[in-house]
């Protein structure tokens, strides 16, 4: 491998740092052992390297990440709002007190395409994360509203449309003939 010797900062960028990871080929990391090792989603960041996170089996748990999902990796490994994990549960502590959330550790974040191969592989209820991810999603559904609902406008402009929907409902056939002094019919369609 040749030196790099290049200018500001360029060692950062080395080849022998960037990972050249394909992701539809990288192996689905799963859940070993199903009581220490839970898949979970994002309900807060809370900063530090600390998230709440719900778990698949309804509890609530505090996530607290390694060094090695923070940095230089975190490119990767970017934890946001609604993002899917695989946390392990700390054996080593009790559960004893109600009041503080059980703490457990970052092993794994999944991607969309992981998410997808996820719900494919592994039989589990994914329908609490789906709608999680429905609701956080920035996708708006769109909403019609009739016209006839709202109506905006002053006194002149409502008397205007009133009459406009009255003349419209009138019968078709006789919208073009008037009716002169003289009891003529002229047809102004004609004209």
């Amino acid at each position: 491998m040749v030196k790099n010797t290049g200018g500001n900062k360029a060692k950062g960028q080395a080849r022998k740092l960037v990972n050249f990871d394909k992701k539809d080929t990288k192996k689905l990391r799963e859940s070993e052992d199903d009581s220490l090792e839970i898949y979970s989603q994002v309900e807060k960041v809370l900063g530090n390297g600390m998230y709440n996170v719900v778990c698949i089996d309804g509890k609530s748990r505090l996530c607290h990440s390694a060094g090695k999902f923070r940095g230089r990796n975190k490119k990767d490994n970017f934890v946001s709002l609604g993002t899917w994990l695989l946390v392990g549960i700390r054996e080593y502590e009790s559960g004893g007190n109600s009041k503080k959330l059980q703490n457990c550790d970052l092993l794994e974040v999944y991607n969309d395409s992981e998410k997808d191969r996820l719900k494919t592989t592994i039989n589990k209820d994914w329908s609490v994360f789906i709608k999680n991810d429905e609701k956080n999603s920035f996708t708006t559904k769109e909403v019609t509203v009739s016209s006839e609902a709202y109506s905006f406008g002053d006194s002149k402009t409502m008397e205007y449309q009133a009459l406009m929907a009255a003349e419209l409902a009138k019968p078709t056939e006789k919208r073009g003939i008037v009716t002169v002094a003289g009891g003529d019919e002229i047809d102004i369609d004609d004209i």
